[in-house]
């Protein structure tokens, strides 16, 4: 509960910050970072010719300094531009204000929720470890329903985490295979097999409680499994993993039985 309340909280600053600044003003700071970085390395070419036409230091300062300097010149002149916009837009309408306004909170909004997600993804990644520190959940950190949400609908899980995600779906094949009676089909891929019948990997695979959290990808509690973290660390075990397709595998146990 209390990081429900935090979350809310959050993403009610977020949309306040974006009422404040209004639509233009972000967009315009977003427009000008994007500027200065694609536009340094071109106006870093003229602010080399001014100010260090003559100069005796060494090649890699200037060229360092003129894109700092060159990034910086474009950054402040499109962000004053886009003040010099909004500042237009409240003198002439008080329409155009509001809606300036409104879409600064959709935005605040937006980039509130982007936020608030990516940091409870590493959030719920510490479920596991937060139980043991805090058993009766007095400070509530677990059990949220926005964390709930996002250990449930974690689309970031296989980017922060792909060896423990194609783990996931190597284990998921072992899991299937033994489900569905569909034992021939790891027959005809003998290095999965193989893997599978490694002692690191079939002791994850004979706990039918880790097996469960696997299937349904619960990331926290298969992260804070020491045997689980032993495997991701053996060499031989991480390239053997990814040298397999996994997913095309687990497709093939999945598929329809024609008779």
């Amino acid at each position: 509960m209390t990081v429900d309340i935090i979350a809310i909280f959050l993403f009610a600053v977020a949309i306040f910050l974006g009422w404040r600044a209004g639509a233009v003003s972000q967009v315009g700071r977003v427009a000008a970072a994007v500027l200065a970085v694609v536009g340094a390395p071109y106006g870093a070419v003229m602010v080399r010719d001014i100010m260090f036409a003559d100069t005796e230091l060494s090649r890699p300062v200037v060229e360092a300094t003129s894109l700092f300097v060159a990034g910086i010149l474009i950054y402040v002149a499109v962000a004053l531009t886009g003040w010099l916009i909004v500042r237009a837009m409240h003198a002439t309408s008080e329409h155009l204000t509001l809606l300036d306004k409104l879409g600064g909170g959709t935005i605040g909004a937006i980039k509130g929720t982007l936020l608030i997600y990516f940091v409870l993804t590493v959030f719920a990644l510490l479920q596991v470890p937060a139980e043991k520190l805090d058993p009766s959940n007095a400070m509530g950190l677990r059990g949220g329903h926005a964390t709930e949400f996002v250990i449930e609908h974690n689309i970031l899980a296989p980017w922060q985490l792909p060896e423990l995600s194609e783990l996931h779906t190597a284990l998921k094949v072992r899991y299937y295979a033994d489900e569905l009676d569909r034992e021939r089909v790891l027959h005809d891929h003998p290095r999965a097999a193989d893997f599978l019948r490694k002692d690191a990997i079939a002791m994850l695979t004979d706990d039918p409680a880790l097996m469960q959290a696997v299937v349904d990808d619960y990331y926290p509690v298969t992260l804070a499994d020491p045997r689980v973290r032993a495997a991701l660390s053996d060499d031989k075990i991480t390239q053997t993993l990814s040298s397999i397709d996994w997913e095309s595998l687990l497709k093939e146990l999945m598929s329809p039985v024609h008779s």
